[in-house]
């Protein structure tokens, strides 16, 4: 505690305190803000809650604890050796932390707590989607918009059930944070897609994740461009777009047609047909309905 306690009131050498107090934990922190993404992507809302603990220990405690420190390190020093050169230049790195750490923190706070574009907000008490296990086919069928707490329940249901081989879509999309989440579990178990009624927007990210595409002779696909609407306005919706548009792109939908995907406005819908879906390769069989 005597370490921690010197730096506060500025005893610390003013080289000590910029390195080792200041700047080393600094960048470690603002590294470890990055890590949280995929982590938060995986499991939402533990990471969601570790995530948030580390931002708030990070910088709103530690940060304080550095940027006080250094401070009144600066002026002793100034005081006792007369360097107006490093005591402004320490000074001056305690300003640019306060915008860098405000940046990271508004940064996080969309890349991480967001989700479709929107604020992260709790479950709702009554799903709007619907889960259904269908033994039979060894299916589960995701039927409803893809809201908070989907990617969730659909671990917990591939977890308890060990014969399934495909996912079910019918929906009219939802938010994109939730398929990026649906989309990593259909990849890692290896599963399966079939629409026999209709799957869009963010919907078709889940959709192409399937090992095997396949689409029922009435079943139809709907695309169009993202709306992310940015709480603060540091998240980019282009950056946003590219990371999906890659991942058509490396799930073998030609380029030709990812191109057409994000040309089309966000408050439109491309619904193409199954010899163009076909010929993309977003569909790799048309079959009979359920």
């Amino acid at each position: 505690m005597g370490y921690i306690s010197d730096h506060w009131r500025g005893r610390h050498a003013l080289t000590r305190a910029f390195w080792i107090n200041f700047l080393a934990p600094f960048v470690l922190i603002a590294a470890g803000v990055s890590w949280f993404h995929p982590v938060v992507l995986d499991r939402p809302y533990a990471g969601t809650v570790a995530a948030a603990i580390y931002i708030l220990l990070g910088y709103g405690i530690i940060l304080p604890w550095q940027l006080v420190g250094l401070w009144r390190s600066s002026r002793r020093h100034l005081q006792e050796q007369g360097d107006s050169t490093t005591a402004t230049f320490a000074q001056s790195a305690v300003l640019v932390a306060l915008l860098a750490a405000a940046g990271i923190t508004a940064t996080a706070a969309e890349r991480i707590f967001m989700i479709g574009g929107e604020p992260a907000e709790s479950p709702p008490s009554t799903p709007r989607y619907a889960l259904t296990y269908l033994p039979d086919d060894h299916a589960i069928l995701i039927d409803g918009p893809f809201d908070v707490g989907l990617s969730r329940d659909l671990r917990a249901m591939l977890a308890e059930a060990d014969d399934i081989e495909a996912i079910v879509l019918d929906s009219d999309g939802g938010r994109i944070f939730e398929a990026r989440g649906v989309a990593k579990q259909i990849l890692d178990h290896g599963l399966d897609t079939y629409v026999f009624g209709r799957c869009r927007s963010a919907c078709t990210l889940a959709f192409v994740a399937g090992a095997s595409r396949k689409l029922g002779t009435k079943g139809t696909l709907g695309f169009h461009s993202y709306e992310l609407r940015a709480v603060i306005g540091f998240i980019d919706p282009l950056e946003e777009q590219e990371k999906d548009k890659a991942f058509f792109l490396d799930r073998g939908v030609s380029p030709d047609f990812v191109t057409r995907i994000f040309e089309t406005p966000h408050d439109a819908m491309w619904h193409p047909d199954a010899d163009r879906l076909r010929a993309a390769d977003v569909v790799h069989e048309i079959v009979t309905g359920p």
